[in-house]
């Protein structure tokens, strides 16, 4: 493990203390649960740790008090982050910093960090996940867009010139609204889950089976025991197709694109530098 991998696991560690202090169910997910399976722990080219809760136990989660966390974490949503606007949550540490590039002009929280995400409900069958899915994925993209100053991808131009003309709303006000029409369907009222917090995915790649996160089973990351999908096979095969295939040498890259790391001080005084 390399300085920013420890920082992430130490965060991973804080996390599942104050789930398991209040009997919140969590699993390792995407790249971290990939790394788990294949690699007993970070794969050794990613920079991020992904963690995933059903919705009704994501909500316990971010409305728990902030003496919950230990000195120097700090829970982030857009509740608690003003700046903040994506509609998941991250678990910081903020003694260290790690500034992303499309946040780089926010003022908040900068620590090194986890990504905690929710699962939602989606409907039952594939046209009605179509038409639930496609008009909030063209909305979400379009907040993405406009809060974060972003440019939309060539075949997305269009729909996001139209709904850029139909609702000439601020991006931070379109991301709340996309916030809240993900949690539209009842996470316990249907047997499809979707990982929605990611606009512009196509439909086979956010929908999964519920039943695969039934339960946990305990995998080993890092020598430690953390909580992965009891379908953590099916998940991966969801996910990543052959995931016990490595990539080629060439793909072996990050995605977090930072422009500032540090380990050992705290972001307030990082960023006054930049």
């Amino acid at each position: 493990m390399n300085r920013l991998q420890q920082v992430q696991l130490d965060i991973l560690q804080e996390l599942g203390r104050v789930c398991q202090r209040h009997d919140i169910r969590y699993f390792l997910f995407s790249g971290t649960l990939l790394g788990a399976i294949r690699h007993n722990g970070f794969i050794p080219w990613d920079d991020d740790v992904d963690v995933v809760m059903l919705r009704d136990e994501y909500e316990r989660f971010v409305h728990l008090p902030k003496e919950e966390f230990g000195p120097n974490y700090f829970l982030q949503t857009n509740a608690t982050d003003p700046e903040y606007h994506n509609i998941y949550a991250k678990l910081r540490r903020s003694d260290t910093t790690f500034v992303e590039e499309y946040m780089e002009h926010r003022h908040i929280n900068h620590g090194v960090f986890i990504d905690i995400f929710p699962m939602d409900g989606v409907p039952e069958g594939r046209l009605a996940q179509a038409l639930f899915w496609w008009p909030i994925s063209v909305l979400g993209y379009t907040a993405t867009l406009k809060a974060f100053k972003k440019e939309p991808k060539p075949h997305l131009r269009f729909p996001f010139l139209l709904f850029k003309w139909f609702f000439p709303f601020d991006g931070a006000s379109m991301m709340r609204a996309y916030g809240r029409l993900i949690k539209m369907i009842d996470v316990g009222g249907t047997s499809k889950v979707g990982f929605l917090t990611h606009p512009g995915f196509p439909l086979d790649h956010v929908v999964y089976e519920k039943g695969w996160f039934s339960s946990a089973v305990t995998v080993d990351y890092e020598g430690l025991p953390f909580p992965a999908p009891v379908e953590h096979h099916k998940v991966l095969t969801h996910l990543f197709g052959d995931y016990m295939q490595a990539p080629p040498q060439e793909m072996r890259v990050s995605h977090h694109g930072a422009t500032v790391i540090d380990t050992e001080r705290p972001y307030k005084e990082r960023v006054n530098e930049v």
